[in-house]
C-alpha cells in the first residue's frame, strides 16, 4: 500500500516543520469546467497576553501564491493545485484548542476572471484566439490547444477572458481550463476536448482481491441522451444550412450507445447558441453535453490505490459484470490530506454501456476483508 507525503509552499518558499505541524487537514477539490480550490485549515492560538498567534495574513497575504503537491509510494510529486489565496476563513472560540483559520486558494484561472471587457476579433479561429488570450497572463508558462473550427468574420467577447474562452470551448465540446505546471508559480492554459484514451491511471476495482474502492454509486438519467439541430441563415445568399448530431455522431467511450434501442429527444440550438455559419459545429458540441447519460460517484480506501486522480482524465471502474463498468472520464475529484490519512473521492460520466455478461473481476461478489495500514508524512 503506497504511502502519502504532500509538500506546501508559499511563493517559493517551502513550509516549515513548525508551519506544517499547524495543518489540521487540506482539502483539494478539482471540478471539470470550475476553479480548483484548496481549504487549508490550521490550528490558531492565543499567547500569554492574550493576544493571536500564527494568524493566516502573518503566513500569505492575499493573491499571494500556495501550491500544494502530492506523493503517492515511490512516483513523483504531482502538484494538486497552484494559484493565488482567494480567501481567509476564521472559526474562533473561547476554549483553547478549538480556534482555526483556513486559506482558500483557487487556481489561476480566476486571474482570469478578474476584468470583464468587450473585445473584437476579426477573421480569427477559435483555436488562434484562445492562444491570444492565454498568452496575456505571465503566470500561463504553455499552453495545449487542439485546432477548432475555421476563422470567423468577427466574434465579439463581452466578459473575462476565462468566461470567453469557456464559451468557444462548449460550442465545441471542449473544455478551457488551467492545471498546475511543472515549475512553481507558473500553470498551463489548456483548450482541448474530452481525452481519447486512458493515460495509465489503474483501474477503480469495487469487488474481489484488487478491491480499492470502498463504496460506488451509479446514476442513469436516460432523459439527457438525445439529437441537437440547427439552422443557419446566410444573408448574403439568402441560403439555409441545416445540421442535426446525435449520440452516433460521437466517439463514445464503451461499444453499445446510450438509449439502444429507444429514441433519444430531440432538441434545438437555442438562438443565443446558434451563431456559427456551420450549425454543425454547435450541434456536435450540443449532442456531446446531453450524451453523458451515466454519473458515478465513489470513494477510495485510504492506501490501496497508486495513482492520484483529476478531471479530464478517464480511468477504468471495475464493477462486475454490470454493463456500466469500463472507462469513465473524471468530472471531479476531492482530495482529502490530515496528518494521518489521504483519501480521494470522485466524480465520473460516462456516454455509453458495455455488452452485458462481462465475468466478474476475482473474487466474486463476496467482498473483501482489509487489513488497512494508511500512513502520511510531511516535508
Amino acid at each position: 500500500m503506497p504511502a502519502a507525503a504532500f509538500r506546501l509552499y508559499f511563493g517559493e518558499r517551502p513550509a516549515t516543520a513548525e508551519e506544517l505541524a499547524r495543518v489540521d487537514e487540506i482539502t483539494v477539490e478539482q471540478e471539470a469546467d470550475m476553479a480548483w480550490e484548496a481549504r487549508i485549515r490550521m490550528t490558531l492560538c492565543t499567547a500569554p497576553d492574550g493576544r493571536w498567534q500564527h494568524r493566516p495574513d502573518q503566513l500569505a497575504a492575499p493573491f499571494s501564491r500556495v501550491r500544494i503537491e502530492l506523493q503517492l509510494g515511490s512516483a513523483g510529486f504531482v502538484a494538486l493545485i497552484d494559484g493565488p489565496v482567494a480567501a481567509f476563513e476564521h472559526a474562533l472560540d473561547s476554549l483553547p484548542g478549538r480556534s482555526s483559520a483556513t486559506l482558500v486558494v483557487r487556481d489561476d484561472s480566476v486571474l482570469m476572471n478578474r476584468s470583464e471587457a468587450v473585445e473584437t476579433f476579426e477573421n480569427r479561429s477559435d483555436e488562434a484566439i484562445a492562444r491570444e488570450l492565454f498568452g496575456r497572463f505571465a503566470f500561463i508558462a504553455s499552453t495545449r490547444i487542439e485546432a477548432a473550427g475555421s476563422a470567423r468574420a468577427a466574434v465579439v467577447r463581452r466578459g473575462s477572458e476565462i468566461a470567453f474562452l469557456r464559451r468557444l470551448a462548449r460550442a465545441h465540446g471542449r473544455h478551457a481550463y488551467v492545471l498546475p505546471g511543472s515549475t512553481r508559480g507558473q500553470s498551463v492554459g489548456c483548450f482541448l476536448p474530452d481525452p481519447s484514451r486512458s493515460d495509465g491511471l489503474p483501474p477503480l476495482v469495487l469487488l474481489g482481491s484488487g478491491r480499492n474502492l470502498t463504496e460506488l454509486e451509479l446514476h442513469e438519467d436516460s432523459e439527457a441522451p438525445g439529437s441537437s439541430s440547427g439552422r443557419t441563415l446566410h444573408i448574403v445568399d439568402g441560403q439555409i444550412q441545416s445540421a442535426q448530431s446525435g449520440p452516433r455522431d460521437l466517439t463514445l467511450l464503451r461499444p453499445l450507445p446510450p438509449l439502444a434501442g429507444a429514441s433519444g429527444a430531440s432538441r434545438l440550438l437555442r438562438p443565443e447558441d446558434d451563431d456559427r455559419d456551420d450549425p454543425g459545429e454547435r450541434t456536435i458540441g450540443d449532442a456531446r453535453q446531453s450524451a453523458w447519460a451515466y454519473r458515478a460517484s465513489g470513494k477510495l480506501v485510504a492506501g490501496c490505490y497508486a495513482g492520484v486522480l483529476a478531471p479530464y482524465r478517464r480511468v477504468p471502474v471495475e464493477a462486475g459484470d454490470l454493463p456500466l463498468s469500463g472507462e469513465w472520464l473524471i468530472a471531479k475529484v476531492t482530495h482529502h490530506i490530515t496528518p494521518s490519512v489521504y483519501t480521494q473521492q470522485f466524480e465520473a460520466l460516462a456516454d455509453s454501456l458495455n455488452e452485458p455478461g462481462a465475468p466478474a473481476p476475482d473474487g466474486g461478489a463476496g467482498g473483501l476483508s482489509v487489513s488497512l495500514s494508511a500512513s502520511l508524512s510531511i516535508f
